[in-house]
């Protein structure tokens, strides 16, 4: 992983005493698109993402992630100290207008700020 990456969470979602947090990782020079836009395709990652978690979430535990060392490695949140700042302050990055970006695979475009065809007018 890139020294200049961020984190984005998609999505925190909970079934019973289970959480599954799903982020996407953003390259530092792509920062202002994925903070200025919403896109349908995170919005399908996600949607796929809790399929997957909701078919595997009585499946049996990964041994290697239950160790104590692997657990202390893991422990800490990502991006904050252990005094509790956050390491990246987002209020630097351009604030722009909100986008949303459409991926349309059958045609092979991507569509920006596409208005349906009713406010045209």
């Amino acid at each position: 992983m890139d020294d200049n990456s961020f984190f984005k969470v998609l999505d925190i979602y909970n079934i019973d005493n289970k959480t599954q947090i799903l982020l996407l990782n953003i390259p530092g020079n792509s920062l202002p698109l994925f903070k200025n836009s919403t896109s349908n395709l995170e919005e399908e990652i996600t949607e796929k993402a809790r399929q997957k978690f909701t078919a595997k979430i009585n499946s049996p535990l990964i041994p290697e992630l239950q160790t104590e060392v692997w657990r202390e490695k893991t422990k800490a949140p990502i991006g904050i100290s252990r005094s509790g700042e956050l390491y990246f302050d987002d209020s630097t990055i351009k604030k722009e207008e909100l986008q949303r970006i459409d991926i349309n695979k059958t045609q092979k475009r991507i569509e920006i700020n596409k208005k349906p065809w009713w406010k045209i007018w």
